[in-house]
């Protein structure tokens, strides 16, 4: 039962040279194993998205994995790491208060809240773009009319005013739709893991 997704953002310390994606990407490849990445954790979502930047683009930077994006966004503040992958939600005050910078959106198109900051592809960075989706799993052996039921609830849901104006304000892009939307997205999503998983960049625990 596919709820939606958000893209993620690429935030950076105000010190950090580059402004944008593009510049990002020219400064790494400058800078070999220069640049120190920071992820809430090894196979979280950010770190998955910097695999995915990494393959797209060949940069070296160091993954320096925290225990939760808390810390990760503190030190990034701090200046003891130079970059991060951040949901919009996470750092918004800090980028507010001037504490980050953000230097692009990781999805196809650009954040409703952020009108004004562009997408990688946008940017001249191309097949780096990554999203993190919501949805509800079942079991595999779920009854089909149990399925049905439960996406014909989500669906329902997700046009009530109160719920799809609180989605938004966290950067949601609401989708739903029927249950083989949300099949081929997992599908489509594990298809881009795989090379990832095999070169090693990615471990399955």
């Amino acid at each position: 039962m596919y709820i939606g997704y958000t893209s993620n953002l690429i935030v950076a310390n105000p010190k950090f040279p580059p402004n944008n994606a593009k510049e990002l990407v020219a400064y790494a490849k400058a800078n070999p194993g220069k640049v120190n990445w920071a992820s809430p954790g090894t196979n979280s979502n950010p770190h998955i998205s910097l695999e995915m930047l990494k393959a797209a683009t060949g940069i070296d930077v160091v993954h320096i994995p925290y225990k939760g994006s808390g810390p990760a966004l503190t030190d990034l503040v701090a200046g003891q790491v130079d970059a991060l992958y951040a949901s919009r939600i996470s750092a918004e005050n800090y980028l507010k208060a001037g504490w980050l910078k953000v230097l692009g959106v990781s999805g196809t198109k650009r954040q409703p809240g952020m009108p004004d900051v562009a997408t990688f592809t946008e940017q001249g960075v191309k097949g780096a773009d990554s999203i993190l989706w919501f949805g509800l799993l079942a079991a595999a052996r779920t009854p089909r009319s149990v399925i049905e039921k439960l996406n014909g609830g989500v669906n329902k849901a997700l046009q009530m005013p109160d719920l799809r104006q609180r989605l938004e304000q966290l950067g949601v892009e609401i989708e739903g739709g029927p249950p083989e939307k949300f099949g081929a997205l997992i599908r489509s999503e594990a298809a881009r893991l795989a090379p990832l998983i095999k070169s090693g960049a990615l471990q399955i625990e």
